[in-house]
């Protein structure tokens, strides 16, 4: 049982060393506790990335709209600073989450 323990924190502490592998590989080869934890952290890894994707896609769609309309371009630079601004938040919330998560496991009896 301690090990599974340690497993599960490891999934959510590999944020500093191997995010999206080390979760994958255990929620494929880990027990069922060991499995429910990676799934959570493979999932709190992904987030903040799936984030930067869409907040590309909308600073293009926002900066071909500027370019077709050859506006001055200030819809596409406060755009991209929401973008930007959201986009850390997601990544430091996501990153405190996941060594608040692994401690959590931790600390358990």
């Amino acid at each position: 049982m301690e090990t599974n323990k340690i497993l599960s924190a490891l999934c959510y502490f590999s944020i500093f060393f191997a995010p999206i592998i080390l979760p994958i590989v255990v929620w494929i080869v880990g027990d069922e506790e060991s499995k429910r934890h990676a799934q959570k952290a493979f999932w709190s890894h992904i987030i903040p990335v799936l984030t930067v994707i869409l907040a590309f896609f909308v600073v293009s769609a926002v900066g071909f709209t500027q370019f077709i309309q050859y506006d001055q371009g200030t819809a596409f630079i406060i755009t991209m600073m929401v973008a930007g601004f959201v986009c850390f938040l997601v990544s430091v919330f996501y990153f405190i989450w996941n060594i608040v998560q692994g401690v959590k496991i931790l600390s358990a009896k």
